[in-house]
């Protein structure tokens, strides 16, 4: 669907459910000219504003020798997570990475914590097994396939018996026994003891095969690791087999994977989301997603930012079949999600990871371009044009590619500026100082390219506008005005040094706590801001919302009580005392994270956020605001991280984030533990709940 290959289109005609679905979300759809990344490779970003969605999409002509995939750890080592930039092969004179994404699940505690859940396998090394993980592996002649490994091994000593090997650099299951090798790591697990090392022949590991050598050493606790050796720890029976081991014993240790005999690299993931064209998993929960698929012309990296009203709130794995399908994936299988989706395309992140923030991940897939560096080919410039007053001061950053779109450095490409017949050494960024009014050019020269910078010097600005131009706010935000001139066709004009913006605004509406930025008072008066700036006003408008108090204190009229349903889970009632509501709770014993309710279930319309005080008596409660926004998506914010017990009432107050479609509907305030060692209970005090609502004709 977000493809114009009418051979696409007409393959998926015949299905039923997947192509409606994936007609319905492509009539949203803002499509992006996609962007050359290399010969063979583009970038789009697809925006669907109605749901919404922010997706990034890189495509990857398979057949080109010189594009390939390569699957990497953090720190090089199956225990380190490392985020996704840390983890990017270097550039050398030949190879260098140009896109890439996060790959598999990961253990996130524990003494497993860091390994990836499923399969590892790098430069045709065996990393980590797995079994039946969906894995995708790759082959050095452009063979794709997903598949779902297995893996079987056996160890042999001589005269001593044999035990099934588990697997390699991976959890220890009961009565197993698990072979940890140099990439796991500087010491092999924790386990039940002994550790037999092994000083073996057929290193480094490959998809299958055996391993013969000779016991070095029966240690009483995990040993280093070394390139020359490999260590078997064991729990339960495996560690009773490993307990009968003799130092110079010989040992043959066989495993295999079973998977294609071309793979030389593969990263897991899961579920299957297309197989053969039609959808192979669904579900009806949105998250971010990462993703990779492919097609007999091109490999996909799919990612969908989530968790972030107003910008993305992530897909479920039906719309993420759907969407693939769409983007001509007739195979394609999951990634990890949540905040680990993240896609990097020549040297910047383009998505919104949804922690804020690049996320620590075991493992990446990355896209490699090979051969060298070439001649100067084009000369990039931000921004590509200037507008301007007399007097202001310019940067333009500067960056030289070769035909296949790699960056040259400036002393590979050394850049001149044409001026009066001589040509000048420029470094990036280029500082320009603009003189007089009128249309100008500034010419730029690397060997025997040149680029052409148009510099537009206004003698005036035409307007001011306000940004932004108008606000919706509540008691006690902060709002950040900035003002721009323009020029004759909008343009935003770059000022002389010393331009002064001075902003105002009526006491009722707030205070400046520095120029621009503006603090809302603790009042429901509207107003205006005004923005001044080299004889140019403009005005922008703030509509504060109205408190509506959510209950009168007295009754708990259309308010109840309900419990996080588990097992054993909580128990309670809300009732009014003292002109507050009390939610007195047990949270029980169940080893899960439980909750207690006061459920409101109100719908409110454009509400922006709530305030309201607490107090706890008994256990120290996580406190959470549930609401449900105007698309049937239910959300949750935090209001007091652990509410104190000292008998004292609490403000709290909370901002929905910006973007947050209404109407909204708040559905409860709820006490949490998280800790499964805690049978916590006590009260939960609740009063002037109020909820900030923009009135509807705003």
């Amino acid at each position: 669907m977000w493809s114009n290959d009418p051979r696409l289109s007409a393959r998926r005609r015949g299905r039923w459910l997947l192509p409606l679905l994936a007609a319905l979300l492509w009539g949203a759809v803002a499509l992006a000219q996609p962007t050359p990344v290399a010969p063979g490779v583009t970038y789009e970003r697809l925006v669907d504003p109605s749901v919404p969605w922010v997706m990034e999409v890189v495509r990857i002509e398979r057949g080109r020798p010189e594009l390939s995939f390569e699957a990497t750890l953090g720190y090089d080592q199956v225990r380190g997570n490392e985020n996704l930039v840390g983890q990017l092969p270097e550039a050398t004179a030949d190879t260098r990475p140009i896109a890439a994404v996060n790959a598999d699940f990961f253990v996130m505690s524990g003494e497993d914590a860091g390994q990836t859940i499923g399969l590892h396998v790098s430069q045709g090394r065996l990393i980590r097994s797995a079994k039946g993980n969906p894995t995708f592996a790759w082959g050095a002649a452009g063979e794709l396939a997903i598949v779902e490994p297995v893996f079987s091994g056996l160890i042999s000593v001589a005269g001593g018996g044999s035990h099934p090997l588990e697997g390699i650099n991976q959890s220890l299951p009961e009565n197993s026994v698990v072979l940890y090798t140099a990439d796991y790591g500087e010491k092999a697990r924790v386990a039940d003891g002994p550790w037999v090392v092994v000083e073996a022949a057929g290193l480094p590991l490959g998809l299958g095969g055996a391993l013969t050598g000779r016991v070095t050493q029966v240690a009483g606790e995990p040993p280093e690791l070394s390139a020359a050796t490999v260590v078997l720890g064991g729990v339960g029976a495996g560690a009773q087999f490993l307990g009968s081991i003799a130092e110079g014993a010989e040992v043959r240790i066989e495993y295999d994977t079973q998977l294609p005999a071309w793979t030389v690299g593969a990263v897991s993931g899961g579920p299957v989301l297309v197989r053969g064209g039609a959808q192979a998993q669904g579900g009806d929960v949105r998250h971010p997603r990462t993703a990779v698929g492919y097609n007999d012309r091109e490999v996909i990296l799919f990612t969908v930012d989530g968790r972030r009203p107003g910008w993305s709130v992530g897909m479920t794995f039906d719309e993420m079949a759907a969407t693939l399908l769409s983007l001509g994936c007739t195979e394609a299988v999951n990634l990890d999600g949540g905040g680990s989706t993240t896609m990097w395309v020549r040297g910047e992140v383009k998505n919104r990871p949804s922690d804020g923030n690049l996320r620590n991940v075991a493992n990446c897939l990355v896209a490699m371009l090979s051969g060298p560096l070439g001649p100067p080919a084009e000369i990039i410039l931000e921004p590509e044009g200037i507008w301007g007053l007399p007097g202001a001061v310019v940067s333009v950053a500067m960056e030289v590619r070769d035909a296949a779109m790699n960056p040259l450095g400036p002393d590979a490409a050394p850049v001149g500026v044409r001026l009066n017949g001589a040509t000048h050494r420029a470094t990036s960024p280029l500082v320009l100082e603009l003189g007089a009014p009128g249309r100008h050019v500034v010419t730029l020269v690397c060997g025997d390219v040149t680029r052409e910078l148009p510099v537009n010097v206004a003698d005036g600005p035409s307007g001011l506008a306000m940004d932004p131009p108008s606000a919706v706010a509540m008691p006690g935000d902060t709002i950040r005005f900035a003002g721009r001139l323009v020029g004759p066709e909008g343009q935003t004009l770059a000022l002389p040094p010393g331009s002064e913006w001075r902003f105002s605004c009526p006491e009722s509406l707030g205070t400046w706590e520095e120029p621009g930025l503006l603090r809302i008072a603790d009042t429901d008066v509207s107003g205006g801001v005004r923005g001044e700036c080299v004889a140019e006003e403009g005005t922008a408008e703030v509509v504060v919302a109205q408190g509506r108090l959510l209950h009168d204190g007295e009754t708990v009229e259309g308010v109840h009580f309900t419990g996080f349903p588990v097992e054993e889970g909580p128990t309670g009632e809300v009732r009014s005392r003292e002109g507050a509501l009390v939610m007195s709770y047990d949270l029980g014993k169940a080893e899960a994270t439980r909750a207690a309710y006061v459920r409101f279930d109100r719908p409110l319309g454009r509400a922006l956020g709530f305030t309201c005080r607490l107090r706890a008596v008994g256990s120290s409660p996580w406190v959470r605001l549930a609401y449900v926004d105007g698309d049937g998506n239910r959300a949750t914010e935090t209001l007091v991280d652990r509410l104190p017990t000292d008998g004292a009432w609490h403000e709290a107050r909370l901002r929905l984030p910006e973007g947050t479609k209404a109407p909204i509907t708040l559905q409860a305030i709820y006490a949490v533990e998280t800790n499964t060692s805690l049978s916590a209970s006590g009260e939960l005090w609740l009063d002037d709940v109020v909820a900030w609502v923009v009135p509807e004709d705003e």
